[in-house]
């Protein structure tokens, strides 16, 4: 993965449209590779608008997404190295996919955290 407009917005498409459809607005915290002004226009072809926040402007969902951008950050080479040390020959998709999964389940459900769901779940299984 690189910051190049490309692919970027190749992963947007994969991990947002194809699943959710087009958001109203996509803000940005001055990405590199979102600056060109051909990413405005394929936005706004889709009818998205993009907004840049001035630089160092965190909005609390944006502060989210860099909790969850960093947690992946960290997973998916712990992923990686675990894969190639067992041999796997996974594709990097999946293993991104993993890392995915790996990420989300370290945030809350609903408002139990995951592994206390987890557990009654465990526990409703032996009963």
């Amino acid at each position: 993965a690189n910051r190049e407009s490309a692919s970027i917005l190749e992963g947007f498409c994969e991990a947002w449209l194809r699943l959710f459809g087009p958001p109203e607005t996509v803000l940005s915290d001055q990405e590199g590779g979102l600056i060109p002004d051909d990413i405005g226009q394929w936005f706004s072809n889709k009818g998205i608008q993009f907004e840049f926040r001035a630089r160092n402007q965190h909005c609390s969902i944006c502060s989210m997404v860099e909790r969850h951008n960093e947690l992946l950050r960290r997973q998916l080479p712990v992923t990686e190295d675990q894969a190639n040390t067992e041999g796997l020959g996974t594709s990097f998709r999946m293993l991104l996919a993993e890392s995915l999964f790996a990420k989300n389940a370290l945030f809350k459900l609903e408002t139990q955290h995951l592994m206390k769901h987890f557990l009654a779940v465990c526990l409703l299984c032996l009963q």
